[in-house]
């Protein structure tokens, strides 16, 4: 698989999308990285705390990140911060904030584009602790910057709802509105609203 950046910063699997999905873009030939992802579909892992360590630079100012497969023994039940050699703004746009489930309390900071939600370290927001939620994502919110609205979106395959209702397609998300997948419920909060919004550089 190889990892791809477009002008705009986003970082996107080239391989499933042509072009970046939050934004549009094509990427930069020269931002292409090598990744090499550990099998998903091992239930030994679901527990395991995976690292990621900087190989080197991808291109002009940017960062690869390389994510190994063979984590040694001792290693296994360690945490291990996540660093990267590029710095630049990742613009919160709004929140998750789970409200019934095993998560309860916690919240999901969303950024622009996409933000996935499922059972797995790689998705944007990712709820661990409610095992009845797959691996592939269930549901995404993502957020348009050029009409300044949120959006929650049905995943291939997968059921999730929004205030109660099967969430089919895309549904525009106003604060406090509650999704709901697996045996986990979030409400919605917008920080980026009318009257508020992050400017285009």
């Amino acid at each position: 698989m190889a990892i791809v950046k477009c002008s705009k910063g986003h970082f996107y699997d080239n391989t499933r999308y042509s072009q970046c999905p939050h934004c549009g873009i094509l990427a930069d030939e020269d931002d292409a990285v090598t990744v090499s992802m550990p099998s998903q579909s091992s239930q030994s892992d679901d527990d395991k705390t995976v690292a990621l360590r900087p190989v080197g630079p991808a291109g002009a100012g940017g960062s690869a990140i390389k994510q190994t497969a063979g984590i040694p023994a001792e290693e296994d039940d360690k945490t291990v911060r996540l660093y990267t050699e590029e710095k630049g703004a990742d613009l919160i746009v709004g929140w998750l904030v789970c409200i019934v489930g095993e998560e309860k309390g916690r919240d999901y900071r969303l950024h622009q584009g996409f933000n996935r939600m499922g059972r797995d370290y790689q998705m944007d927001i990712p709820v661990m602790d409610d095992k009845s939620l797959g691996r592939e994502p269930v549901c995404a919110v993502v957020y348009d910057d050029r009409t300044n609205k949120f959006f929650a979106v049905q995943q291939q395959g997968n059921v999730a709802y929004l205030n109660a209702d099967v969430l089919q397609g895309a549904v525009e998300l106003k604060t406090g509105d509650i999704i709901s997948a697996g045996k986990s419920q979030f409400e919605f909060i917008a920080f980026c609203r009318e009257g508020r919004a992050w400017e285009n550089e």
